[in-house]
């Protein structure tokens, strides 16, 4: 998390014991700011990713397509997503 932090991906802030993290708008660095605007073009722009869910075998076809640092970017932010829809599951469901 700390990589996509300090990348400018994600933003976070600490609740208590918990560490909230979000994706970036991109304000802070015009790299992040070009992957996350076009990282919806690359995910409808190749069909065998779009629908793909995340597991070993398919991130390793998504490597073949996009490349090895685009799919550790969008392996990244899949758990950062995942993660934080989990989390506000969690905090809803609980009360």
């Amino acid at each position: 998390m700390k990589i996509l932090e300090d990348a400018g991906l994600v933003t976070s802030h600490k609740d208590g014991l918990w560490v909230n993290c979000q994706l970036s708008d991109g304000a802070g660095s015009r790299y992040a700011a070009y992957l996350l605007g076009n990282l919806k073009y690359w995910l409808e722009e190749n069909p065998e990713v779009a629908g793909s869910a995340l597991s070993l075998p398919n991130m390793l076809v998504i490597g073949g397509v996009m490349g090895v640092k685009k799919t550790a970017t969008f392996c990244a932010i899949i758990v950062v997503l995942s993660t934080t829809e989990g989390m506000c599951y969690g905090w809803l469901t609980t009360g």
